[in-house]
């Protein structure tokens, strides 16, 4: 076997498998976006922090007007294809994915 032979038969057989390799992944890659598709994002929504930001004895006007700020967030957050949820009713969330009225020190 000469050279050229080897190297000819080396790059045959990268490329039929790279071709192989494409073919397998390529399927399962698209049967993984199509399924994430399917799957609506999460988002929470921390209502009590309203509460933790106020002083006590605040106005309750000021609290109404920063609950329906929240309330419209959540509702744009909807109409985006977020699945909202009461942070309260949540055992868990990452930082990232929740709403607040003020983000908490290291979040």
């Amino acid at each position: 076997m000469n050279i050229l032979e080897v190297a000819s038969t080396a790059i045959l057989g990268a490329a039929l498998g790279a071709g192989v390799t494409f073919f397998l992944v390529n399927d399962r890659i698209t049967a993984l976006e199509q399924e994430s598709q399917l799957r609506a994002p999460v988002a929470t929504v921390d209502f009590t922090s309203i509460a933790e930001g106020f002083p006590n004895g605040a106005d309750n006007q000021a609290i109404d007007r920063e609950i329906k700020k929240l309330q419209v967030q959540a509702n744009q957050l909807m109409e985006q294809g977020f699945i909202v949820l009461n942070h309260g009713s949540v055992y868990a969330a990452p930082s990232g994915l929740t709403v607040r009225y003020r983000e908490k020190d290291g979040e």
